[in-house]
């Protein structure tokens, strides 16, 4: 089943005038249930034709939350490694990189570095709080090699990244104006 978006927001009707708060919270859980089960997701390998896709992905969610705080000189960063080339030129046996595609579309990716660093977790803002990152993440520490796994966590994104069960590692850093909080996670061996 082949689901569009619906227009409505986690705690508001938009685009629906006839429905109250009510209405439009059971219409917003019926459009989940619907999302999650029906809509043919999958967390799968990047493959170079999603290139264009990720780097949107990544944009669009780095443009709503992150860029905003950051000055002209992270977002141009941040653009060259969100680009379509900055992913084409890490993708290798090195990275292992992710895409969750839900009913033929790219909604979120996500990269680990040599096994051990969080490179990029990105989910499309309409598709955020629904289990897209969670899912990526799970995928990420399946391929992670050694005992720990780091990430430089946007300061927007760090609650994120807890609840995931990083922790803080560090001070907060800058590089290239880009601003991030060093965290890291110890693995459980199973």
């Amino acid at each position: 089943m082949q689901m569009s978006h619906l227009p409505l927001g986690r705690s508001s009707a938009t685009g629906l005038s006839i429905c109250n708060a009510r209405t439009a919270k059971l219409w917003q859980a019926i459009y989940d249930r619907a999302w999650h089960e029906d809509a043919h997701m999958t967390t799968r390998r990047l493959r170079a034709e999603d290139l264009e896709a990720a780097s949107a992905v990544c944009m669009a969610s780095f443009m709503a939350a992150v860029a905003p705080s950051l000055s002209p000189l992270g977002v141009e960063t941040f653009t060259g490694i969100a680009s379509v080339e900055g992913f084409a030129s890490r993708m290798s046996d090195e990275n292992d990189m992710f895409v969750y595609e839900a009913a033929g579309r790219v909604v979120g990716v996500a990269e680990l570095v040599g096994g051990q660093h969080v490179a990029t977790l990105f989910v499309l803002p309409d598709c955020q709080g629904q289990g897209v990152a969670r899912a990526l993440m799970q995928a990420l520490l399946d391929c992670a090699r050694g005992d720990i796994v780091t990430v430089r966590a946007s300061l927007a994104s760090v609650p994120a990244y807890e609840r995931y069960g990083f922790q803080v590692s560090g001070p907060v850093g800058e590089y290239a104006g880009l601003i991030y909080q060093p965290m890291e996670m110890v693995l459980i061996p199973s």
